[in-house]
């Protein structure tokens, strides 16, 4: 079959490879039952990366929503996202509901076990859906009505 072919011309190629030097090869996948054995042999080193833990599902979250903050597309941050300790941390002296929303959206995410790709582009296709159909230069999406939206979807 094609892929069959595809395969060994992959293979091929790669035996190739040996014969020159400061070649570097890298790959990626997520499907890794799909991945030729073959192929896997001929690497010097396989790593795998898990899924990103709560505490990585929620920086990002955080990093992205402060990027719409910057940007002024999302507003209302006047109090900081706090990082994840202090939200866990029994010493929490500002409530901050915000950054409780989205920690608790990180952990739904986590047990999904959603890559960090997914993750990244969450905030942003949630303030796509959010603003649909809005005229250009509309008041910006405060970020209490955002992060409520966050633990919806």
């Amino acid at each position: 079959t094609d892929s069959v072919r595809a395969v060994n011309s992959l293979l091929t190629q790669l035996d190739r490879l040996v014969e020159s030097e400061n070649i570097f090869v890298l790959a990626t996948s997520n499907i890794l039952s799909c991945i030729d054995s073959a192929f896997v042999d001929r690497m010097d080193l396989v790593v795998c990366v898990n899924p990103p833990s709560i505490e990585q599902i929620y920086c990002i979250l955080r990093e992205s929503l402060e990027e719409l903050i910057g940007s002024g597309l999302v507003a209302g941050g006047i109090v900081p996202l706090l990082p994840v300790a202090c939200i866990q941390s029994e010493l929490l002296v500002e409530d901050n509901e915000n950054s409780k929303r989205i920690l608790s959206l990180a952990g739904k995410l986590h047990q999904k076990g959603i890559s960090g790709r997914q993750v990244r582009k969450f905030c942003l296709l949630l303030y796509a859906k959010m603003t649909k159909g809005n005229e250009c230069g509309e008041e910006p999406v405060q970020l209490e009505e955002f992060t409520r939206a966050m633990i919806c979807e």
